[in-house]
């Protein structure tokens, strides 16, 4: 009996896979849709068992078939359908009725090792069962990626292996039905933050958001010494609690507390932070520039991430690895220190190896 419920279940695998493959653009989110329905107690039972440290080998398919329907990792947390060409985000927008909420990243969305902003993204925007209401409702989903997502892999030597991202930033944007982005929100933010800025933006129409960035640009030089704006709580929800558990170490459930506590209090300060550069990039989308170009002047004047820079700041000038081979630095680049300085997550996360990887930043 075993082995009959095991062969049915690959079987229902294989013939959604195949199924999946030769669907249409416009069928991806009701097919999501389909499969988190029929599937809704085993996904259930899955993400309990999960967070209690179980591990099963039909969980690993079951989060593969929903992660491959809605090109996000830990979709079964969210829910989410996640268009990967922008002219179909663009089209189901038009078909819909609404706007594109446009994501940009380093790495992929449906990898683990995304960058470090998206797999946060992921855990405590997406999966947050208000913000995934409101974005399944209300909003046509896009991600695209910048460039590759820096990884480090520390070997131990006696069997214990370290992965990790390392620098990089990313973005949303909110996008016109023609594709003109009207909105930004650059790294980081509070659940609470977050989803009153895309309800706000959602409800608001494009000549008022395209009015507010001309205005920023006119305030701008007026804006130096302004009172920051207060900030919702950053609290994880249920939802968004699970998924944290589920990936992070096994531990009892003071330390779990302490540790949802300290990351709670960095995603606080990431929103006021990101609040500021939220400010400072206004101003650049009035006009409306070209997407392409917006998202180069963003990574390279606010993240400190140039795509002029192969190494994105981790080869430091002047400093000595005594390898052979070793990279020369890009002249002029930000150094890798200051750029994982915009995000206090990443900072918690990432200053011991980028002390490491790039000794000569500061």
């Amino acid at each position: 009996m075993r082995q009959h419920g095991t062969a049915a279940a690959l079987l229902l695998l294989f013939t959604f896979k195949e199924n999946l493959l030769s669907a249409s653009p416009a069928e991806g989110p009701s097919r999501l849709a389909g499969l988190l329905s029929s599937r809704h107690s085993e996904i259930e039972q899955m993400k309990l068992g999960l967070a209690a440290g179980e591990s099963r080998p039909e969980w690993t398919r079951l989060r593969a078939s929903i992660d491959s329907a809605a090109h996000q990792r830990d979709a079964a947390w969210s829910g989410l359908y996640w268009y990967t060409s922008l002219p179909e985000a663009l089209a189901a927008a038009k078909r819909e009725g609404k706007r594109v909420l446009s994501l940009r990243l380093l790495g992929n969305l449906d990898e683990e090792l995304s960058c470090a902003n998206s797999r946060f993204f992921r855990t405590t925007l997406y999966a947050n069962n208000a913000v995934s209401d409101e974005l399944r409702k209300n909003w046509i989903l896009h991600w695209e990626s910048v460039r590759p997502a820096p990884k480090v892999t520390i070997d131990f030597g006696d069997g214990r292996v370290l992965h990790r991202t390392i620098t990089g930033n990313s973005l949303h944007y909110v996008l016109d039905a023609d594709g003109a982005p009207i909105d930004v929100l650059p790294g980081l933010w509070g659940p609470g933050d977050f989803l009153r800025r895309v309800r706000e933006a959602s409800a608001k129409p494009e000549r008022a958001m395209r009015a507010a960035a001309t205005a920023a640009l006119v305030d701008a030089p007026h804006r130096a010494g302004a009172p920051s704006e207060p900030f919702k709580e950053s609290s994880l929800d249920q939802n968004s609690l699970l998924l944290m558990r589920a990936k992070a170490p096994r531990m009892n459930d003071a330390a779990f507390a302490r540790l949802v506590a300290a990351f709670q209090k960095s995603m606080a300060q990431d929103t006021s932070l990101n609040a500021s550069i939220r400010q400072a990039i206004l101003p650049w989308l009035a006009g409306a520039p070209p997407l392409a170009e917006l998202t180069e002047r963003i990574y390279r004047d606010a993240f400190l991430t140039p795509s002029s820079d192969p190494w994105l700041g981790l080869v430091a000038p002047d400093t000595y690895a005594a390898i052979e081979g070793d990279p020369a630095p890009t002249p002029g680049a930000p150094d890798a220190f200051r750029a994982g300085g915009l995000a206090m997550t990443k900072v918690i996360l990432e200053r011991p190896l980028l002390a490491k990887v790039a000794p000569g930043g500061r």
